[in-house]
């Protein structure tokens, strides 16, 4: 019955006193709706994407939640506020929740929902921004999402501290609003991390041959200010050679060293694949001749940091993720990413001193030889390894679940009194969605 409304159960069992949370855009929240439907507190739902984007064309204007323009057409205010209502209240939802600030077409549902009492979270994923120009960039995306009170929402919470004080400073959402939570996902990693140093950990991997994980990096990643995509059409700005020559050297390690199994994991199947093996076939290696090279989205993040002995990766929290767990990083930092127009876009360029940043092909083969010889990481390094997680990561006590729930329910608790101070009184104008974005 509520999947023929275009919304799915994700949680088990009865609903009981549970809150509802209504998740929209719900395959960009990765393993967050599962870790949240998982827990005994919140009953959990999910917004079919299809469905979710006839009812922004439909109702809430041709185009509504694309528009560069205004979030939602005056004349479409009221039809879709009446339906949010209708919708939220029939489903018997008490929190509406999104993936990132962003998201118009999460928008133009949560922001309503927030009008009419039904409050709007934001756990925003895109939370490593550590070079100020991504700040910038950062800056001038949110403020197109709210009015002249900034944040359209409840409270948005994001992955790290300095993402909530850039909030506060450009005056978009205050202290009050905005929640450093930490990353749902890591606070299994975390314990683990935490067994590993007590010696309690049992891992995966059964093999005794030596393993190097690539985290793979999409061309674009990180240039979103220069108006980049994750995957460029064409060949002009990018990390292309830094992707090509980064890749083929783990090809040329692969077949220097059969002993060592060697694996490339892409976040994605199709197209981002077929990119790496291209990288791969330029360096006059076929990746299908190499027995122990694997290109694989299957393998679980967290299983390939732990049962990996050296670790490879780039403008990505899988380093400081690999660095917590006392791993050898190895950071390809040659090509685009010393040029001065990048060389201000390379996400954690700061920490660069707690990994080795190789600064050419040849130096990136050697130092993965080196530190699969010799991979004690220092008593320091390892401290400023656990400083940097926690900044940017996730707490290093990996209770981010805890601040999540307390945050939910805070929320749920709101929305709950607000009704019932304006029950009857729904008829909201909300003048705020058409502001000029």
């Amino acid at each position: 019955m509520l999947a023929s409304r275009g919304i799915e159960r994700i949680s088990t069992g009865p609903k009981g006193n549970r809150i509802r949370l209504l998740m929209l855009s719900h395959k960009r929240f990765m393993s967050d709706v599962r870790i949240l439907a998982e827990h005994p507190d919140f009953d959990v739902v999910v917004l079919h994407q299809d469905w979710q984007g006839r009812v922004n064309q439909h109702l809430a204007g041709k185009g509504a939640g694309s528009s560069k323009d205004v979030l939602i057409p005056s004349d479409c205010v009221l039809p879709m506020t009446n339906f949010v209502r209708n919708f939220l209240q029939r489903n018997e939802i008490d929190v509406v929740v999104s993936a990132c600030i962003w998201y118009r077409q999460d928008v133009t549902f949560g922001a309503p929902a927030q009008q009419l009492g039904i409050p709007y979270v934001v756990l925003h994923r895109e939370s490593l921004k550590t070079r100020p120009r991504h700040h910038a960039w950062m800056t001038d995306t949110v403020r197109r999402f709210g009015d002249k009170n900034g944040f359209l929402g409840h409270t948005i919470i994001f992955h790290n501290q300095p993402m909530c004080d850039l909030m506060a400073r450009i005056g978009y959402a205050g202290p009050e609003r905005t929640l450093n939570g930490g990353c749902l996902r890591m606070d299994e990693l975390v314990h683990r991390v935490h067994a590993a140093r007590k010696g309690t950990l049992e891992t995966g991997k059964t093999q005794r041959r030596q393993q190097v994980a690539m985290f793979s990096f999409a061309p674009g990643i990180g240039l979103n200010d220069l108006k980049v995509q994750p995957f460029p059409q064409k060949w002009f700005l990018g990390w292309f050679r830094l992707f090509e020559r980064s890749h083929a050297a783990i090809a040329e390690l692969a077949r220097e060293m059969p002993d060592v199994d060697f694996i490339i994991k892409p976040k994605w199947e199709g197209y981002w694949i077929e990119w790496v093996k291209q990288a791969i076939l330029a360096a006059g290696i076929d990746p299908e001749t190499l027995p122990n090279l694997t290109i694989t989205t299957k393998a679980d993040p967290h299983d390939l940091v732990l049962d990996s002995d050296v670790i490879c990766g780039f403008a990505s929290t899988c380093l400081l993720e690999a660095g917590i767990a006392g791993k050898p990083v190895v950071v390809p930092d040659f090509e685009e990413a010393v040029e001065p127009l990048y060389r201000e876009r390379v996400q954690l360029l700061d920490y660069y001193h707690l990994f080795d940043a190789a600064d050419s092909p040849e130096a990136f083969r050697q130092m993965v030889k080196a530190r699969l010889a010799d991979p004690a990481i220092d008593a320091e390094t390892m401290r400023q390894r656990d400083a940097a997680f926690d900044e940017w990561v996730s707490d290093i006590e990996g209770n981010a679940l805890d601040k999540y729930t307390q945050a939910l329910r805070e929320a749920a608790e709101w929305g709950r009194l607000r009704r019932a101070a304006k029950h009857g009184a729904s008829n909201v104008a909300g003048a705020a969605l058409t502001q000029k974005t």
